[in-house]
């Protein structure tokens, strides 16, 4: 459920006493006038007393069909980052380098193993990681592959 879904535009409210506020979706109350202009109060007020913001949202504010033109203004106040979707390659590097942050050795050709055989979001395979992780160790093998599938078939 979204934030407008939830509560009314008054939420931003008192928000501009925190030094840091982050606001996830910001696409959810693009076109809603009154949440619009809430927003907009809001930033004007907290970068008024030198606070920093956090937005996130899908598209970039030129791409956002905006009613308060405040609004675009005051996004275009900051550093704008686009995230890009890891690809394949880099969900494996992130994989090995999560593995090996928690002392668990993974070769790449068991990094892609594991990519194909559960093609979910990166926290379910850093869940998995943790069980495969125990599992290693209480049987006292490397993962392998053949131990990949052996496990992966008794669950």
């Amino acid at each position: 459920m979204s934030l407008y879904q939830l509560h009314n535009p008054a939420i931003f409210l008192g928000l501009d006493d925190y030094a840091v506020v982050c606001v996830d979706n910001v696409d959810a109350i693009i076109g809603l006038v009154k949440w619009e202009d809430a927003l907009s109060a809001f930033m004007q007020r907290h970068y008024a007393r030198g606070h920093q913001l956090i937005l996130s949202a899908t598209n970039l504010p030129n791409h956002m069909r905006l009613k308060n033109s405040n609004v675009k203004v005051n996004l275009g106040w900051g550093l704008m980052v686009q995230l890009k979707t890891l690809v394949n390659t880099s969900s494996v590097d992130a994989l090995i380098f999560r593995a090996d942050a928690m002392g668990l050795e993974i070769s790449p050709q068991v990094g892609r193993f594991l990519m194909i055989q559960h093609q979910e979001e990166l926290d379910s395979l850093w869940y998995l990681l943790e069980r495969l992780d125990r599992a290693s160790l209480s049987a006292k093998r490397r993962l392998t592959i053949p131990f990949l599938k052996q496990l992966l078939k008794s669950t």
